[in-house]
C-alpha cells in the first residue's frame, strides 16, 4: 500500500447560489400567456487538478476548490390561441434561452494558473493539437488556436503571426478563435385543428455558436491521394498543406431543425357502432430537415462539458423517420 495523490484535508463540495425574477401573464381574454424570467447563477469552490510543488508535496498535481462561475440569462415563453372559431382553432408558442457564462476565477492564495489548456486533438499530419482554453473572464467552450488568414499561391496555410508582436509563427501567436456557447436557443410549435383534421410541427434550433469541423481536418486534403478517403471539397478547395488546427476549420454551428410534424384525420365512428369510440388515421415525420451553413455531418454537437462544441469523426447522424399509423379505442 502506499500514497496514490496528495491529501487536501480543505476539499468540499462546490456551492450553487441563485437569484431569478420571473412574470407570468395571461392577456386578450385567455387566448395569450407567457412566462418572461431572469437568473443569476454563481458557482464557486470549482473542483480542478492544480500542479503544486514537489516537495513539499508528494506528487505534483493537487484536487482543490479554487475556481468559479457565473451564468446570467433571460428565457421567456408566449402560448397563444391564434384563431379561435368552433371548426378551427390554430395554436402557437414561442420559446426562447439566451445565457451568458463567464469564468469569474481560477487561482486563489495558494492554487494558481493564468489559464487552462483543454482537449488533445489528433489529426493526421498535425499531432496532438490543443483545441479549447479556461481563462478568467471567459466562457467555457472558448475555442484556442491559431487564426487564419489565407491560403498561399501553393496552398499552403498563412497564419497571423503577429498576435504576440512579433513575426514568425510560435505557439505564443495562439489565442481566442471563437466559441461553442450559442447566443440563443429557442423552439416554435404549432397545432391545427380544421373539422376532423389536425397538423402540428415542432421546430427548434441554436443561433451563434460555433463547432470545429474535426471530419474537414482529418479528410479536406487531397496529400493522403490516393489510397485514403478524403472529402469532395478536397479536390477543389486549393489546400496543399498538412491540416493545422486554426480558424479555418471553425465554422458557424447555428441551425434550424424540423423536430417533428404530423398530420392526421379522425373519423366519425359514433353511428359505426361495433365498439370503436374513437379512429384516427395520422402520418408523421422526424428530422425532416435542417437548415445551416455548417458543411459537416449534423450541426447538432455535444455542448456539456469543458470542451464543446466538436464534431468528431465517430459521430453517428441522426435518422430521418416517417411513419404511418392508426389509433383506435374501444
Amino acid at each position: 500500500y502506499k500514497v496514490s495523490q496528495n491529501a487536501n484535508p480543505d476539499l468540499r463540495w462546490e456551492q450553487t447560489e441563485m437569484e431569478n425574477v420571473g412574470l407570468d401573464f395571461i392577456a386578450f381574454n385567455n387566448r395569450l400567456s407567457g412566462t418572461l424570467e431572469y437568473y443569476d447563477k454563481k458557482t464557486k469552490d470549482l473542483l480542478f487538478t492544480y500542479e503544486v510543488a514537489v516537495p513539499p508535496f508528494l506528487y505534483s498535481q493537487m484536487l482543490a476548490n479554487v475556481g468559479s462561475m457565473s451564468n446570467k440569462g433571460v428565457e421567456l415563453s408566449l402560448t397563444g390561441d391564434v384563431i379561435r372559431k368552433r371548426n378551427l382553432t390554430w395554436s402557437l408558442s414561442v420559446n426562447m434561452a439566451r445565457n451568458r457564462n463567464t469564468l469569474t476565477s481560477l487561482s486563489n492564495d495558494l492554487f494558481s494558473t493564468s489559464s487552462i489548456k483543454y482537449n488533445n486533438l489528433s489529426v493526421r499530419g498535425s499531432g496532438n493539437q490543443t483545441t479549447h482554453i479556461l481563462e478568467e473572464g471567459k466562457p467555457v467552450g472558448s475555442f484556442y488556436g491559431w487564426r487564419f488568414l489565407r491560403l498561399d499561391d501553393a496552398g499552403k496555410f498563412v497564419m497571423d503571426d503577429m498576435v504576440d508582436g512579433k513575426a514568425g509563427l510560435t505557439n505564443e501567436d495562439w489565442t481566442h478563435i471563437g466559441s461553442a456557447q450559442p447566443d440563443l436557443i429557442y423552439g416554435i410549435s404549432s397545432s391545427l385543428r380544421y373539422n376532423n383534421f389536425d397538423f402540428s410541427f415542432f421546430l427548434r434550433g441554436v443561433s451563434g455558436n460555433e463547432i470545429i469541423n474535426v471530419n474537414r481536418m482529418r479528410y479536406g486534403t487531397t496529400l493522403w491521394l490516393p489510397g485514403a478517403n478524403v472529402l469532395r471539397s478536397a479536390l477543389s478547395n486549393g489546400l496543399k498543406d498538412n491540416p493545422r488546427y486554426s480558424s479555418y476549420y471553425i465554422e458557424d454551428g447555428s441551425f434550424l431543425r424540423l423536430d417533428n410534424i404530423n398530420i392526421g384525420y379522425n373519423f366519425n365512428v359514433s353511428k359505426w357502432g361495433g365498439g370503436i369510440t374513437r379512429l384516427r388515421l395520422y402520418a408523421s415525420a422526424q428530422n425532416l430537415f435542417v437548415i445551416t451553413k455548417y458543411t459537416g455531418i449534423d450541426p447538432e454537437v455535444n455542448l456539456d462539458g469543458l470542451n464543446p462544441g466538436i464534431e468528431q469523426s465517430d459521430y453517428y447522424p441522426k435518422a430521418r423517420t416517417f411513419s404511418l399509423g392508426v389509433n383506435v379505442s374501444l
